[in-house]
């Protein structure tokens, strides 16, 4: 059974007019966030962490659960985006790229525990790339089988890549994003995506730790580089009181245009849901 640890539910929302929604999923190994939008507003968003306490529950499993206990999420909606924030990806230059050969891009991530998985390709226009990455098949037929083949499935990793190309300004900029215990970290010189990379982390000095690596690695000024935050971190966090005393500027990102005068998004962090508020 999974935990619901945010809601936002308009009395706007209803099933009687579902086929003119929009149904929004990000998804990871240990959770699911979803919203729900008309041609106007945000309806409803949910938060929900799995219950991982038995490790050998499958990712579909926790997603066959999660829909017995949301209704919401099977209704039939107009359209479904699903993004999948898994670990097992890749970034080509579409210079370098050859479809044919996708699944060994992948070759190098494979771990024993991957047992049967389909392969992906999510073009990325901003960075002029091929994003390859894999579902577990199992949670591909999930998706396909629960909203008759119109699920449109990608990697979140694509949206974040596009939208902080965007953001980012001509100088050297690192972005990160948490969902639980995992924050993928993108680093961008004059709008070009120099690296990107997920890591999961226990503890706040596991978090710093592989920011400062990223630093170190592409030889950063501490005092100069800014950093930019979006998801699950607050201000107030061990985390970020920890990266303060090493980063001289952080930010906490803006809401999407779209959604930025959404009085219910407002009463909460602007960066939290800044993740599955991009996938659709």
């Amino acid at each position: 059974m999974g935990t619901i640890n945010t809601e936002i539910l308009k009395s706007s929302f209803s099933k009687n007019n579902v086929s003119q929604y929009k149904l929004s999923i990000l998804f990871g190994m240990d959770s699911l966030c979803y919203y729900v939008s008309d041609a106007k507003e945000l309806l409803v968003l949910r938060k929900i962490d799995f219950d991982t306490s038995n490790k050998h529950t499958s990712l579909a499993r926790h997603l066959d659960n999660t829909w017995l206990e949301e209704p919401t999420l099977s209704l039939p909606y107009k359209t479904v985006q699903v993004a999948f924030a898994g670990p097992h990806y890749t970034i080509i230059p579409n210079r370098l790229y050859s479809e044919p050969d996708k699944a060994q891009y992948l070759l190098p991530l494979k771990t024993p525990a991957i047992v049967s998985e389909s392969i992906f390709v999510d073009a990325v226009p901003s960075v002029d790339s091929q994003l390859i990455y894999s579902f577990p098949t199992d949670v591909v037929t999930f998706f396909k089988t629960t909203y008759d083949g119109k699920a449109q499935l990608h990697h979140s990793f694509s949206s974040l890549i596009d939208i902080y190309s965007k953001k980012a300004g001509t100088g050297k900029e690192v972005f990160i994003n948490i969902r639980n215990y995992t924050v993928d970290a993108f680093f961008f010189d004059n709008k070009e995506l120099i690296f990107s990379n997920q890591f999961s982390f226990q503890s706040d000095k596991d978090f710093v730790y592989y920011i400062m690596l990223l630093f170190d690695k592409f030889q950063l000024n501490q005092m100069e580089v800014p950093v930019t935050i979006s998801g699950t971190l607050s201000a107030d966090s061990k985390i970020y009181s920890q990266l303060y005393k090493y980063i001289q500027y952080l930010y906490f990102i803006d809401l999407p245009t779209a959604f930025s005068q959404d009085a219910d998004l407002k009463q909460h962090p602007a960066h939290l849901f800044f993740d599955v508020l991009h996938t659709g």
